[in-house]
């Protein structure tokens, strides 16, 4: 077994705490997507997940990986049987595209959702992109880098802390250390971990390490706290003084696996992430303002936003991002190449892109703080008939008033009735999406809480003031998730709205992030489930439309309205959960019932 020192060593003066390492991670994508959907910090600043502090009443809105980059499910096929499911699969980890894995996997669950071999394949490449994504980046680099042995068994201990304290559901203290463990093998088989530590492990080497944990882990009774931190210092010595990795380094695979053994939204974020996190929640952040697709040899820009650096320079949607600083893509993989365009304020970033069809161009944009709007489009779609439309693509603190703004807007413009977008909408804020649910109900409960503290249980009902009487429409899709559908989901049980469209994600809990004390880094946990007006629980099954329609539909113009909208909006005719929500809303003229 000492054969692993010799090469599997850690040589902590070759590289200094202050190195930017470039891990030689393999090409994948971010908003894991298929809802899970997110921007860079460069981005847009939609978290795949959106997230936030449960002090500020925030919660999680979609199921995510990481927050970087969002991948549409339309970039994969459907999924027709489990083994070209399983063909596919195989393929994509081959080539280490764990986020496309997720993302291809996501919708596999969601066609299959009792297929416990999709399950598990899921559980193992959220594995696999986690170690990939936290081992690129730099924050996280210069806390393993940093951290000694007693700093890292109380990050540890202060992760199980607060799992005690608000996770939704009491710790299972064997799994959290069988899924650390798990954790900890992925990370000794990870390039992008060997290449942080400056190792170079042979297969042999690993087989044999891999082996040891196993014959350790098989003797180890973890039943209580004690026995769980007893055993993870006894594993973090054993696995040091094999293979010469400081016992840091393997006490911390321990305190990030133990979120992922918890739930799907439970996370550990690195202090990038957690930075990130927050600015999302303001609706600002430091970066480019685009948002991106990564593939192996470009990262495609699918929405830029014009007052931001990258709009300011001309990019639009479509155009490809061929290399960062001199780096191409190709090279650099597609997650680290999108986590390159973050930076400080004010720095400069040199990029390579071409519009397709017409010669490549070098740009040097400014990094700067970019101010995100939640509501990216409102306008009368049909003002014949008095019908205005809003699209709304996250819930934040600035949501409210950016309603009520727009809704003052409209009513100038001779609105009777409104469409509310929440396609795509990945959720955010618990709060938000109360305040907006709350300016269309006059009564009423809006969503309940419900979680194992005292504290997370609670009902959230309507106030008179303020409300407006306008019939109201809602479009939901497969992408809706989390806030978006508790504001379809009240407006629906309280028969104020109309739901259009296809059923909605079906992500029903609330998530709280905590900053962690004892390092510059923070938890995503989940703190209680919420339920619908009805009683009924989000998670099983998303909110239903009142008028489903289908994305395959064909988008024929039946009426007048139809027509109005082809007019209005020539893409439109193609979009025929919006052509429908149209007919609805200029068919409900009539005041409502006071």
């Amino acid at each position: 077994m000492r054969s692993c020192l010799t090469i599997f060593q850690w040589r902590r003066n070759d590289v200094s705490s202050k190195d930017v390492v470039s891990p030689t991670e393999s090409k994948s994508r971010s908003r894991f997507d298929s809802p899970t959907t997110s921007l860079v910090r460069s981005g847009l600043g939609r978290l795949g997940c959106w997230v936030a502090p449960l002090a500020l009443g925030a919660f999680l809105g979609l199921p995510s990986v990481e927050a970087q980059v969002r991948i549409p499910v339309a970039a994969f096929e459907p999924v027709s049987n489990a083994e070209t499911l399983l063909a596919d699969v195989e393929r994509l980890e081959g080539e280490g595209r764990w986020s496309e894995v997720l993302s291809l996997l996501e919708r596999a669950r969601r066609e299959d959702p009792t297929n416990s071999l999709i399950l598990t394949r899921q559980r193992s490449a959220r594995m696999h992109f986690d170690s990939q994504r936290r081992h690129a980046d730099t924050s996280f680099v210069r806390l393993v880098r940093s951290a000694d042995h007693r700093q890292a068994a109380q990050i540890y201990g202060e992760v199980l802390d607060k799992i005690e304290t608000f996770h939704v559901d009491t710790p299972d203290y064997g799994a959290l250390f069988q899924q650390g463990r798990e954790s900890l093998l992925v990370a000794l088989h990870s390039d992008a971990f060997h290449e942080v530590h400056q190792v170079a492990p042979t297969e042999a080497q690993l087989a044999l390490i891999d082996q040891l944990i196993a014959d350790r882990a098989r003797v180890m009774r973890v039943a209580d706290r004690r026995s769980l931190e007893a055993a993870v210092e006894e594993m973090a010595e054993t696995v040091s003084q094999e293979t010469g990795l400081p016992p840091a380094a393997v006490t911390m695979e321990f305190a990030c696996g133990a979120t992922a053994a918890l739930d799907w939204y439970s996370s550990f974020l690195t202090g990038d992430q957690y930075d990130e996190v927050m600015s999302q929640i303001r609706g600002d952040f430091v970066g480019l303002g685009v948002e991106l697709r990564p593939t192996d040899e470009f990262l495609e820009i699918l929405d830029v936003i014009e007052s931001g650096p990258a709009g300011e320079a001309g990019l639009r949607a479509g155009d490809r991002i061929l290399s960062i600083d001199g780096q191409t893509v190709q090279s650099l993989g597609g997650n680290p190449a999108a986590d390159r365009l973050r930076g400080e304020e004010n720095s400069a970033v040199r990029l390579r892109v071409e519009t397709p069809g017409t010669p490549a161009r070098d740009l040097t944009l400014t990094r700067r703080r970019v101010e995100i709007a939640s509501i990216r489009e409102a306008q009368m779609i049909d003002p014949l008939n008095g019908v205005a439309y809003v699209r709304l693509a996250a819930f934040q603190r600035t949501t409210r008033d950016e309603m009520l703004k727009h809704l003052w807007d409209l009513h100038r413009q001779g609105m009777k009735s409104l469409v509310i977008d929440l396609r795509g909408n990945p959720g955010g804020l618990l709060d938000a999406a109360v305040d907006v649910a709350d300016l269309f109900l006059p009564a009423g409960t809006i969503v309940t809480t419900r979680g194992r503290n005292f504290e997370e249980n609670h009902v959230h009902r309507a106030r008179f003031e303020g409300t407006w009487r306008v019939p109201v429409v809602v479009m939901i899709d497969g992408d809706s998730a989390s806030a978006s559908e508790i504001l379809a989901g009240a407006l629906r049980d309280n028969d104020r709205a109309t739901i259009v469209g296809e059923r909605s994600y079906g992500k029903g809990s609330v998530q709280g992030i905590f900053a962690l004390n004892s390092c510059p880094a923070g938890l995503r946990l989940t703190t209680s489930k919420f339920y619908s007006p009805s009683g009924h629980a989000i998670s099983d099954g998303g909110v239903e439309p009142n008028v489903p329609v289908a994305l395959d539909q064909n988008a024929t113009p039946v009426s007048d309205a139809a027509t109005t909208v082809t007019t209005l909006r020539p893409s439109f005719d193609a979009d025929p959960i919006l052509a429908m929500a149209i007919r609805v809303a200029s068919g409900e003229m009539r005041p409502l019932q006071p």
